[in-house]
């Protein structure tokens, strides 16, 4: 599990230090700044994977918002920075676990993505992207939550990975009103790391997020 942990890291590290070299080798030749913040929902949900089954439960919806700085490189490409809050978890309902309870496994990350973004229309007032890139996660909190009809606990959910490593692919819609730009925002992460570090089952992120913002 470290070897494939230690692979994943190089592969994104990789491929952050590609993106930034090329925002750097452009810098001279082209240049415009824009900030911003966000903020809108995670649908997040677990995926486990054993030697048995492959499974994803219930999705947890959770508020979320951050900051973003974009380099533009070219009229058609620019590189992205962010800095997000960032829950994630899943939800196990009495019917899946097999109890008379309800639990809810909860992840508080400190998340940071790098994305290269390919734009259309540029100039004009509405423009369209897509965009992929890696990110890496910083766990601040984990916790368990579980809801019965006499019970209400949360508890710390010990054995978790500090860390997590993975790639986010979406698709943003700018609309600029002169001095600011509104922005909409789709985007699928998926969590390369195993972040439980207890054996018997391989367990990974998987988020979907729907947010809204504005650029300066």
């Amino acid at each position: 599990m470290s070897m494939r942990l230690n692979r994943n890291r190089k592969i994104l590290a990789t491929a952050a230090i590609f993106l930034f070299a090329v925002a750097v080798a452009n810098a001279s030749a082209f240049g415009r700044f824009t900030m911003g913040v966000k903020g809108g929902l995670n649908s997040t949900t677990l995926r486990i994977k054993s030697d048995i089954t492959v499974a994803s439960y219930q999705s947890r919806t959770e508020f979320m918002w951050g900051g973003f700085i974009a380099y533009r490189i070219s009229p058609m490409f620019s590189v992205q920075v962010e800095v997000l809050d960032s829950p994630k978890g899943s939800r196990l309902p009495s019917g899946i676990t097999a109890v008379n309870q309800d639990i809810t496994l909860m992840y508080e990350y400190t998340e940071v993505p790098l994305l290269l973004k390919w734009a259309q229309g540029f100039g004009s007032r509405l423009i369209p992207s897509l965009y992929a890139g890696p990110y890496w996660a910083h766990l601040r909190e984990a916790k368990v939550r579980t809801e019965g009809r006499l019970t209400n606990i949360t508890e710390p959910l010990t054995d978790q990975r500090s860390d997590d490593l993975g790639v986010v692919f979406g698709f943003s819609l700018s609309y600029d009103l002169g001095p600011v730009a509104l922005i909409g925002d789709v985007r699928y992460g998926m969590g390369l790391v195993d972040v439980d570090e207890t054996a018997g089952s391989t367990i990974n992120h998987r988020v979907w997020s729907f947010t809204g913002g504005i650029g300066f």
